[in-house]
């Protein structure tokens, strides 16, 4: 039995209302880290009694990075509000640094790369996460029965269920389908109908499975990557290789702000770098004119000759 009461009562309160249960999941545990980080010190623990010092105890002592901190605090903010009505850790006015997250980006070489040494399995991750840009919870989330014709029904971020939206699935991609489950079949499975899970059944654990796989199988062939460095992959090549506008780009990414696109997933290229530069060089060139280039132009004027003309000129006092 849970040792700190309402947590139950309150979770069973939030699944009622359509939150998944990986999500209530990860909610008892942030919770659960919370207070007995609290008890720890013989501060309070109930939601009717936590003050917003006990949450500037909890920034200072909760062994996780602060970003984590961050999280786990607001999790046990929600409860309480939900009991009392107050937010006592907005009440406690922290401050939080921003962190700096280290984003894997790939190029079309590693994307090569990671295509050609991976096995089937590997490789349909490979070709969902770079071409069609999906997450991980995503591609280990495809059932069969998702796939009709040229359309990929995609059960994205959110709340029961989450978003549902329907892909339309490029030929490549499809090929590659077929390919896959023409191996798999040759392949035991219990049948349950899940595309790349091959007979296990869908859980955080098998997600995270599959990621360090992923990045064990990368570590091997030489190329830094995450499973999430497809999905970069995948909107650097839209906006960079198809000239794709931003707007577009977050579209089709499926994210409601164009900022998450241009901050999380876009990254400049020496080559773009290069290439902005040199047609800068060319646009003041032409503005200006080419004495300005060849060094024929004219000298800069003097301060003294500066002076003498116009406005610049010194005013004689009378």
């Amino acid at each position: 039995m849970n040792q700190y009461p309402y947590i139950e009562e309150w979770l069973d309160t939030l699944k009622a209302s359509g939150r998944k249960e990986i999500t209530l999941k990860t909610y008892r545990k942030d919770v659960i880290q919370c207070l007995s980080t609290l008890e720890k010190d013989g501060r309070p623990t109930s939601p009717y009694e936590i003050r917003p010092e006990d949450f500037v105890y909890l920034r200072n002592n909760l062994p996780q990075k602060e970003e984590t901190r961050r999280s786990y605090m607001r999790v046990l903010a929600l409860r309480i509000v939900h009991y009392t009505g107050k937010d006592p850790m907005k009440s406690a006015n922290l401050l939080f640094n921003r962190e700096q997250r280290n984003r894997v980006f790939i190029n079309d070489a590693d994307y090569q790369k990671l295509y050609e040494n991976a096995n089937p399995t590997m490789r349909m991750v490979i070709i969902l996460g770079g071409m069609m840009g999906l997450r991980r919870a995503e591609i280990c989330s495809i059932r069969d029965e998702d796939i009709r014709g040229n359309f990929l029904t995609v059960r994205g971020k959110g709340h029961g269920n989450g978003f549902v939206v329907k892909l339309r699935i490029p030929d490549l991609v499809q090929e590659e389908i077929v390919r896959y489950r023409q191996w798999k079949a040759t392949k035991p499975s219990s049948g349950d109908g899940y595309l790349i899970q091959n007979g296990n059944p869908l859980s955080k654990a098998s997600i995270s499975a599959m990621s360090n796989r992923f990045r064990t199988f990368a570590n091997k062939v030489e190329v830094n990557a995450t499973v999430h460095s497809l999905r970069r992959y995948y909107a650097m090549t839209l906006y960079d290789e198809t000239q794709c506008d931003i707007i577009t780009v977050a579209k089709l990414m499926r994210h409601a702000d164009v900022s998450t696109t241009s901050r999380c997933y876009l990254s400049a290229s020496d080559t773009k770098e290069r290439e902005a530069i040199s047609r800068m060089n060319d646009h003041v060139s032409n503005f200006l004119g080419q004495d300005l280039v060849s060094g024929t132009a004219s000298p800069m004027p003097g301060p003294d000759s500066m002076c003498r003309s116009g406005r610049n000129a010194p005013h004689r006092l009378k």
